[in-house]
């Protein structure tokens, strides 16, 4: 951006520089009626601020009063609707999750440890859960090996 003014700018107003950063200067009679005016607007805005706490307020309490004559009934909560299952997801063993627990059950007591805590709680609860894999085999193997002899 260049310094200089344009051509046709130079001439027009050459004291302006020197009258804009001066104070302008009033009589103590404008100051007071500036004062006074600015006082009026705070105090019109205050009031209106007054009238909008006494509406806010005369609805609650004409609120609480509908609420009492109606009752102090709370409204039951909706229950969420159950998770859809397909039909081809495997149930599992239910003995083995009767004797063991679940694993989100294991992970809601144990939710307030620490994470290397939580980390020995997942291993053993995954080396349980290969255990009784095992057992169920070993049994229906021996059912099967029971059922050929016969």
């Amino acid at each position: 951006m260049s310094q200089w003014p344009r051509r046709s700018n130079a001439n027009l107003h050459p004291g302006r520089i020197v009258l804009d950063p001066q104070i302008q200067r009033c009589t103590s009679e404008q100051k007071h009626a500036d004062d006074e005016a600015l006082q009026r607007t705070k105090d019109a805005e205050l009031a209106d601020a007054q009238k909008a706490y006494g509406r806010v307020g005369a609805m609650e309490s004409a609120m609480a009063a509908r609420q009492a004559q109606d009752g102090t009934r709370s409204e039951k909560a909706v229950r969420p609707k159950p998770r859809p299952q397909s039909a081809d997801q495997s149930k599992g063993d239910v003995e083995a999750e009767t004797k063991l627990g679940t694993a989100k059950e294991i992970n809601n007591e144990h939710s307030d440890i620490g994470p290397k805590a939580r980390e020995k709680t997942i291993l053993k609860l995954r080396s349980a859960i290969e255990q009784a894999r095992k057992q169920v085999r070993a049994e229906t193997e021996s059912g099967t090996a029971k059922s050929k002899i016969n």
